[in-house]
């Protein structure tokens, strides 16, 4: 080594202790080194260095020329005592954000995936009208435009479900005027204990009661196989 300086391998820092320039006895040490040696592979090891008496340097620059004049070691910048302090906050925000609920099995991700793209798979085969476009394509002149969905959904003329927080009406249950197929609320009535996207998708289910086709397609040919689909749909199974 330099006659200007003293240096020794020491114990890793443990948890918690500060690792930079400390005061020494009329010298200062510095144990922040990372130790790097071709054949030995690299690692992690902590030096004392300690500037000779006639140093005129600060110890932190004499470091810095030491590693210069040894390239096996390598500086580290001082340990920043408040670092870990700083990242429990930023995990503690990163969980914060993150939904507050039951972590789910892969069951219920596949079955999630599934209603997801059947629900999907409906909005983009039909189209689907929000309230004021279903007041539009029936011609009506109500100034509030939402009013007449809302009746024909009270009254069961028609389904709707929600995307994205906004009410949509499937497009297959219009005539080309815009006015609800009868065969809907005949339909509907048999289906009220589902939810409005399983009663949507319903008509869009291939069913073996339908000689394995869909409700949708049989919808204007032959309506009333849909009811005797729909009520054996509801009815219990022994």
């Amino acid at each position: 080594m330099s006659k200007m300086s003293s240096v020794k391998k020491v114990s890793p820092l443990t948890p918690g202790q500060k690792a930079g320039i400390t005061p020494g006895g009329g010298a200062s040490k510095v144990a922040v080194i990372r130790y790097e040696e071709k054949g030995e592979g690299s690692g992690t090891v902590f030096f004392e260095v300690e500037p000779a008496e006639d140093a005129k340097s600060s110890p932190l620059a004499f470091l810095r020329a030491a590693s210069r004049r040894h390239p096996a070691m390598v500086l580290i910048a001082p340990a920043d005592p408040a670092h870990d302090e700083r990242k429990r906050p930023m995990s503690e925000l990163i969980e914060a954000m993150m939904p507050s609920t039951d972590v789910p099995t892969p069951v219920e991700v596949l079955q999630a995936r599934r209603n997801a793209e059947a629900r999907w798979g409906l909005l983009s085969e039909f189209g689907a009208l929000t309230s004021a476009q279903v007041a539009e394509a029936a011609g009506s002149k109500a100034a509030n435009t939402a009013a007449l969905a809302s009746r024909w959904l009270r009254s069961r003329d028609v389904l709707a479900v929600t995307y994205n927080g906004t009410r949509y009406f499937p497009g297959f249950q219009f005539d080309e005027a815009g006015k609800p197929l009868p065969i809907v609320r005949e339909v509907l009535e048999h289906l009220e204990d589902l939810g409005e996207w399983q009663r949507a998708i319903w008509f869009v289910t291939r069913s073996r009661l339908l000689g394995d086709e869909r409700p949708v397609d049989l919808m204007r040919e032959h309506p009333e196989q849909l009811v005797a689909a729909a009520r054996a749909s509801a009815e219990p199974i022994d």
